[in-house]
């Protein structure tokens, strides 16, 4: 395995780079950069050492061969002085050519990464008119073809030889579930382990057919192979397996260098492929992964840790220059903030598609489909319509996810929707939303006094100051019929931390909640998604009476309680995802800090009059 990567400026003046040095290389490594700014020429160049380096051993050895031989030519008495004169020219030629070959041996300084891996490139263009047919074959041609690979193997044969290699290892497949079989078992378990990694790079193994006059065919997908069926990352990715799948035959160790995977594979399967080939054990135990890319995606997978970003032919570790290389990756200076704005979207799309779930009947792949409550509520909605209050409205997002789903679910349709905010931010949006299907937006709430059946907060309670709580549901106690209901959706893992006041933002939990009414209201607590991050509760109008000032402290204790056990929690535990487990260390340090600043804020508060 490469640990360490510098190039001398002979070498940074001929590619014209300026700058090559990475240190404390790991099992993957990720160029990340713009087209043009150097990784392409940072990995040709690898691959050029190493095939220096392996002319170097090699030579080495034949020199030495050589040199014994003309040696024991000079010693024999019975050499002719013209024979002896030559001996003695190819002695000294073969001296100087291995003084050659140290010399690159001791600049290469590592021997073993030729002796005991191989450098594998895996580029090739995928142009399936190249790929041979193994039924326009003779039998002579295929074993010809076949062998021909295994003794040359690269990425472009691996490609064309495709359909040979396919139909082989299907051929050895069937002929170990008959008796009459000629295929080896260790060519029976080769053909395993190939049809096992292409099963984890594609999704599918390589399996086996009789066509009509009973011959084998080689099935992927459940079809026959037909390069015409597959398309070019589908083909790509199967001469890669194919090549490190060979290559394991021949070595103990596999350096893959990957160019530009993303031209021709989806990001999705490219990291696939990369953990196909992690799990495999063909890169052997000192393996290791080189990939050229601008896929924001493999960056992510792989980690900024081992990310160096390439920028007019100077390399920088990722952990220095992540926000710069970032934003390269994503178009320039507000390419971050054009991404965030992206999945804030997607995020809120979520929690407001989930909103509206409460008020149809449920689905069969729903949270709790057979809960009577959330049952209750559809068939009521399903006799008559009802009236909706978004409150904090913000865009109207409600409004559009209503929109969106009633087109599946007739009585979403019914809904009267009405959008309240406080703020004029976004109303253009606002409107254009609630107008998609027949609401209305107001600033003022003085004349809806017992109007709505439900009022819903969609990622709004936590941007609530606190000491604001008893104020806000006063005035959602007025606007709610008797009966009617409150639903508060929150994201519990918000993907990026805020500051909607000063004291922070508070995401309750369903107990948290539940003191917050008084401590005797029955919510209904309903998540999606893994770790239950998407929240919904539900509760009655009557529960509203129970907020007060000695509510909103209980709630804000066990919010602080829950944070700090998290917290801990978190920081004793081992072997878990560091990415993963560092935000929501923070997230919860920071419902610590928040919660105690909100209970600070209410203490310091002057007192209320009757």
């Amino acid at each position: 395995m490469l640990t360490v990567l510098r190039f001398g400026k002979d070498l940074l003046r001929v590619t014209g780079l300026t700058r090559v040095e990475l240190v404390n290389l790991g099992r993957t490594v990720v160029l990340a950069g713009q087209n043009g700014a150097g990784k392409s020429r940072i990995l040709d160049n690898v691959m050029a050492a190493a095939g220096y380096l392996a002319k170097a051993v090699a030579e080495s050895s034949t020199h030495q061969i050589n040199l014994g031989g003309y040696r024991k030519m000079l010693e024999k008495p019975s050499s002719a002085p013209g024979e002896q004169q030559h001996a003695k020219n190819m002695i000294q030629s073969f001296e100087d050519q291995i003084e050659l070959s140290e010399w690159a041996l001791r600049n290469g300084r590592r021997e073993d990464l030729v002796t005991d891996h191989r450098f594998v490139r895996l580029t090739c263009k995928p142009v399936r008119e190249r790929i041979l047919d193994w039924n326009g074959l003779t039998d002579h041609d295929r074993q010809l073809r076949f062998e021909e690979l295994v003794r040359n193997i690269d990425a472009a044969h691996a490609f064309e030889r495709q359909h040979l290699v396919i139909q082989w290892a299907a051929m050895a497949l069937y002929n170990s579930r008959h008796p009459d079989g000629k295929t080896s078992e260790r060519d029976v378990e080769r053909a395993r382990s190939l049809s096992a990694l292409i099963d984890s790079m594609l999704g599918t193994p390589i399996s086996y057919g009789l066509d009509g006059l009973q011959r084998v065919k080689a099935h992927l997908f459940d079809m026959p192979y037909d390069k015409q069926q597959l398309s070019d990352g589908q083909l790509t990715l199967l001469a890669w397996a194919i090549c490190v799948w060979a290559y394991a035959d021949q070595t103990q160790n596999q350096i893959l260098l990957i160019d530009e995977p993303d031209a021709h594979v989806h990001p999705d399967a490219c990291i696939k492929a990369l953990d196909a080939f992690a799990d495999s054990g063909f890169l052997g135990p000192s393996g290791q992964i080189w990939i050229a890319t601008h896929s924001l995606p493999v960056v992510a997978h792989v980690g900024i840790r081992n990310t160096w970003f390439v920028e007019k032919g100077a390399v920088t570790w990722g952990g220095k220059e992540a926000k710069q290389g970032i934003e390269r990756l994503l178009g320039g200076e507000n390419g971050r903030e054009r991404l965030h704005a992206l999945l804030g979207d997607v995020d809120a799309l979520a929690a407001h598609e989930f909103a509206c779930e409460s008020l149809s009947r449920p689905h069969v792949a729903s949270d709790r489909n057979e809960d009577p409550q959330c049952l209750q509520v559809a068939d009521g909605l399903e006799a008559s319509s009802c009236t909706l209050l978004d409150f904090g409205a913000g865009k109207g997002r409600l409004a559009a996810a209503l929109n969106h789903l009633g087109k599946s679910r007739p009585e979403l349709r019914k809904v009267k929707y009405c959008a309240f905010d406080v703020s004029d931010e976004h109303r253009q949006e606002r409107e254009t939303n609630a107008s998609s299907i027949g609401g209305e937006v107001v600033g003022d709430l003085s004349n809806f006094v017992g109007h709505f059946d439900f009022v819903v907060l969609c990622n709004v309670l936590h941007e609530i100051p606190p000491r604001q709580w008893p104020k806000t549901f006063e005035s959602i106690h007025r606007v709610l019929k008797q009966g009617g209901q409150v639903i508060v959706v929150e994201d519990q893992y918000i993907p990026t931390g805020e500051l909607p006041h000063d004291s922070g933002f508070i995401l309750l939990a369903k107990t948290e909640l539940e003191l917050l009414l008084g401590g005797n209201a029955q919510v209904l607590a309903q998540f999606l998604g893994k770790g239950e991050r998407l929240s919904r509760f539900m509760f009655e109008r009557e529960s509203l009476v129970g907020i007060s000032e000695v509510s909103v402290r209980a709630a804000l204790k066990a919010v602080l309680e829950r944070s700090e056990k998290r917290v801990r929690e978190i920081r004793i535990q081992q072997g878990g995802d560091p990415y993963k487990d560092g935000r929501l260390h923070m997230l919860h340090a920071m419902q610590l800090a928040n919660a105690t600043l909100a209970l600070t804020d209410i203490d310091m508060s002057p007192p209320k009059h009757a």
